[in-house]
């Protein structure tokens, strides 16, 4: 099972609920949470630089057609193009995306976008930590572009 949350967050009122439509958001920091052999590790990444050197840097946008669209580069400036993975809507604070049959939940406050993977079958999957990984949380922090 697959889940992402997102989060945005600034020091704007609380009254006042930023809209999503339209806006792009680069990620800046990852932390990534591993159970290993039943032990959580940490891994934490900051930077584009860093983010990119480890495969872990992207950009989204929320387009005003209600579509979202994620962006992956490497170091290498491998040639990575937007790809179109889901739909998005919003009330109020709460936005939801759908990508294939999972939903994903968001809460938007400003100009600081924070998504949450969750996953809980790591059966070939890697998370940036050293082990056999049984579950993982890769928490994204984004600014507005």
């Amino acid at each position: 099972m697959l889940a992402i949350t997102a989060t945005v967050a600034s020091c704007s009122k609380d009254d006042d609920i930023a809209k999503v439509s339209g806006n792009k958001y680069e990620s800046t920091y990852v932390k990534i949470t591993a159970t290993v052999n039943g032990v959580e590790k940490i891994n934490e990444f900051e930077g584009v630089a860093k983010l990119k050197e480890n495969g872990l840097y992207l950009k989204v946008q929320f387009k005003e057609d209600k579509t979202f669209w994620i962006y992956q580069e490497t170091e290498e400036d491998d040639v990575y193009d937007w790809d179109e993975i889901g739909t998005w809507t919003q009330k109020d604070s709460k936005i939801t995306i759908s990508v294939d049959d999972e939903t994903l939940e968001a809460t938007v406050d400003g100009s600081k976008l924070i998504m949450k993977l969750e996953i809980s079958d790591m059966e070939g999957k890697k998370l940036a930590v050293e082990g056999d990984t049984d579950t993982g949380t890769i928490e994204w922090h984004f600014n507005k572009i």
